[in-house]
């Protein structure tokens, strides 16, 4: 199993300092959606998942929810990765918590009709 890990290339809605959903990308310029969750079991987690290009297009122009996106990866894995570190150009590490939706924490879900729009 390869270990996978990304970086955050673009904040699109934070909180202060902190990024609330971010795209990040792996070392193969693949793109995944990360959203901030909250779990006990990390100091910083993020819901990650890969995303198409065209999805991502479709995520920053407010045409698509959060939650539509994250049910519907551009590969059926979900990760968590915890940030601990939020210099730019950091790599982390991914951890594989599903490969279906029924088996992911409803917590880590957004509530549906959450949009971001990037002007």
């Amino acid at each position: 199993m390869d270990l996978k890990s990304v970086k955050f290339t673009e904040v699109l809605l934070d909180y202060g300092v902190e990024p609330l959903v971010a795209i990040a990308e792996d070392e193969q310029g693949n793109k995944y959606l990360a959203l901030a969750i909250s779990d006990v079991l990390y100091d910083n987690p993020y819901l990650v998942a890969q995303m198409s290009s065209d999805m991502i297009h479709r995520i920053r122009s407010g045409v698509v929810d959060l939650l539509s996106a994250l049910l519907t990866p551009a590969v059926p894995e979900w990760y968590v990765m915890d940030v601990s570190n939020l210099e730019e150009g950091i790599y982390f590490p991914l951890k594989l918590i599903a490969e279906s939706p029924i088996h992911m924490p409803p917590s880590y879900l957004p509530s549906a009709d959450l949009y971001v729009r990037v002007q």
